[in-house]
């Protein structure tokens, strides 16, 4: 695999995903992500999704009343600006310093720049830009870390030497009720333990990064190959999303896919369901366009349903029914927009994925899964190269000239050692006449520069630098919690984030081959249906439930 040159000296950035503490004002909950503080004086802790944007979005805190820590959880942290002693609301988002969607709608949003803490290794940057809802959109999906292509968070910690290049190597992990495997997020390179075979290379586009044409789906079980697709389907587009629970399909193909798994609907549940005892043995098979196919086992399609006890715990929801995280969407307004939908954590535990940002590229590798434990580690490959390439032809050695060289330099030495001495005994004496009057040093301020003028948004400037310093605070882990009550919150199948504002603006992508359907006007949306939700402050009797969209 050819690389780029690497930026700086630094070593690639390790950013594991597990269960971490998320904090608000007393209170916390653990819940599954990267581990970032965010404040001065009163850090709150956060569990990050990595998520395919190019700003990082927190939760409001409104969208919790205090001492809900399922809600805690479900949020994976919510920001409250009052408690940090290092925060700036910019009046506006052309006085910020971060990334932002070209001509997107910045209403509800709120701008912020505060200190950033690294939770592996308290590594802080101050004046990190960030955004937060303005708490009247229910954000489902709660706080992610947005590593877009042109994503605030990779720029910084690349300008700051904290890893050498804006590329990064993912594989997503195992999360769910019946088990969790750490994933892992390399910024600057990738881990080989985790491929099974070659990359496919795929490009990006502006438009979409990380988007792929599906040409074929099957369903392959001991009974033989189901396809879910035929010559009446077209290919389609999917865009692939870290912070996404779910495989969306077309109505058609899921209505498919239901009818080769023998689903069932479920009243109550108002979504279709599988016996917990007798779920589908087979696999989910996708081609996609360039001839890449890979697959979905029936343990990472079908799960029980994830709900949360009082204390925030991830706990069964529902211990007879299971549900399969496959859902679907439909384009049924001619006259708004086609949307191009997200394919996330089932396919992303199943294929490793490398973000080439430099190369404009992403590649592909089915995944090792294994749980190696204390028995294996990381095999490391840097996505870049040196600064320097050395010299490929040896040198041979002048032997004459090595013991000149040695003897030249033991004399040479001897000089430096007495100025050495000189200097180091004027110095000290001048310090002690000045000592009364030394000032003390000084913590590195907060730097925050707006770098664009009105109305032009630009992607994150160099010169809005972040000052790097250590901190000694350090992050509780997770500890085990009593058995959950019989009220519990429950997280249903439901829309990534049916609140979701759309704010890219309409493009046009190109469409597959032979495909007649053309993508105009698409956009990347985590809305099924295009719908727009409000939100409502949870209580701890607050239930997830959500309808299924198959009529």
């Amino acid at each position: 695999m050819s690389t780029t040159t690497c930026s700086n000296l630094a070593e690639p950035l390790f950013l594991p995903i597990d269960y971490y503490n998320v904090s608000a004002d007393g209170l916390s909950a653990p819940a599954w992500g990267i581990s970032m503080g965010i404040g001065s004086g009163h850090v709150q802790w956060f569990s990050l999704s990595p998520a395919m944007y190019d700003f990082s979005l927190i939760s409001n805190v409104e969208h919790c009343v205090v001492g809900n820590s399922a809600c805690l959880a479900i949020e994976r942290g919510t920001y409250d600006p009052q408690l940090s002693t290092t925060e700036t609301n910019p009046a506006s988002v052309s006085d910020w310093n971060g990334t932002f969607i070209r001509g997107g709608d910045d209403s509800v949003y709120q701008f912020y720049n505060d200190r950033l803490i690294l939770g592996e290794n308290n590594t802080s940057l101050f004046g990190y830009p960030f955004t937060t809802d303005d708490g009247s959109t229910w954000w489902e999906r709660g706080s992610v870390l947005g590593i877009g292509p042109n994503s605030t968070f990779l720029q910084a910690i690349v300008n700051n030497s904290l890893a050498p290049s804006l590329s990064w190597g993912l594989w997503s992990g195992i999360h769910s009720v019946e088990r969790d495997q750490p994933g892992l997020l390399i910024v600057g390179g990738y881990d080989d333990a985790r491929v099974a075979h070659d990359f496919s290379t795929f490009d990006n586009t502006a438009e979409c990064p990380g988007c792929i044409q599906i040409q074929g789906i099957s369903w392959v079980d001991d009974t033989g190959t189901t396809p879910l697709t035929n010559e009446s389907t077209p290919n389609f587009q999917v865009t692939l999303e870290p912070s996404s629970d779910y495989i969306r399909l077309p109505l058609a193909v899921y209505k498919a896919f239901l009818l080769a798994t023998n689903a069932s609907y479920d009243d109550y549940q108002e979504t279709y369901v599988y016996p917990a005892d007798n779920i589908p043995v087979g696999e989910l098979t996708f081609t996609i366009k360039d001839g890449y196919t890979t697959s979905i086992p029936a343990d990472e399609l079908f799960h029980y349903y994830r709900g949360h006890d009082e204390d925030g715990n991830l706990v069964n929801g529902n211990d007879t029914l299971k549900i399969a995280w496959v859902a679907s969407y439909t384009n049924e307004n001619a006259d708004e927009a086609n949307y191009i939908y997200t394919w996330g954590i089932p396919f992303l535990t199943m294929n490793y994925l490398i973000m080439d940002v430099e190369k404009n590229q992403f590649r592909l590798s089915e995944a090792i899964r294994q749980d190696w434990g204390n028995e294996g580690g990381v095999s490391l490959r840097s996505l870049c190269s040196g600064l320097v390439e050395p010299d490929s032809q040896p040198k041979k050695t002048n032997v004459g000239a090595l013991v000149g060289e040695i003897i030249g330099g033991v004399a040479s030495l001897s000089i430096i050692i007495v100025v050495i001495i000189f200097c180091y005994r004027r110095r000290r004496n001048t310090r002690r006449q000045q000592s009364a009057g030394e000032p003390s040093a000084v913590h590195p301020s907060q730097s925050y520069h707006p770098v664009t003028p009105a109305g032009q948004q630009q992607p994150y400037s160099p010169t809005a630098t972040y000052p790097v310093t250590y901190s000694p605070q350090t992050h509780t882990s997770y500890s085990d919690h009593p058995s959950p009550p019989a009220m519990m919150q429950h997280e249903y199948p439901k829309a990534d984030q049916a609140g979701y504002p759309i704010y890219h603006p309409p493009v046009e992508l190109p469409s597959p081959e032979h495909n007649p359907a053309e993508w105009r006007g698409s956009e990347i949306s985590h809305d099924t249906n295009a719908t727009r939700g409000v939100s409502g402050t949870l209580s701890s009797a607050t239930t997830y439930n959500q309808r299924s969209e198959l009529t």
